[in-house]
């Protein structure tokens, strides 16, 4: 952060927090301009996330390591599963009603 932000007198930089200062809004907008153009510019990630100026998007290696997981062969395994691809719900419109039957088989009460 501090190679890609340093140069900007009104950004402060501490490990990767950014904080931008400035004297008025429209002032505050223009610099925010500034940096969130060279955030972009540099690809950044964010949680995991790609940040374009379209929005977010899933990088891929985090797709291919869900796609490469091997089938759950138990509960504990199956909530791994859950737990990994809720991470991105958001990104995913019907998520809850897709995963109702996996949902399911973590109860203690139905046999996996």
């Amino acid at each position: 952060m501090q190679q890609l932000l340093g140069d900007l007198s009104y950004v402060r930089v501490y490990l990767d927090d950014v904080q931008v200062l400035s004297h008025s809004s429209d002032e505050h907008m223009r610099h925010l301009e500034v940096v969130f153009g060279r955030l972009l510019d540099a690809g950044l990630i964010y949680l995991g996330f790609l940040v374009t100026a379209e929005g977010k998007r899933l990088l891929a290696k985090k797709v291919d390591a869900i796609l490469r997981l091997s089938k759950p062969r138990n509960i504990r395994d199956l909530r791994r599963f859950i737990g990994m691809i809720n991470y991105y719900k958001d990104m995913w419109k019907g998520r809850s009603e897709t995963l109702a039957p996996l949902t399911a088989l973590t109860s203690i009460k139905r046999p996996f």
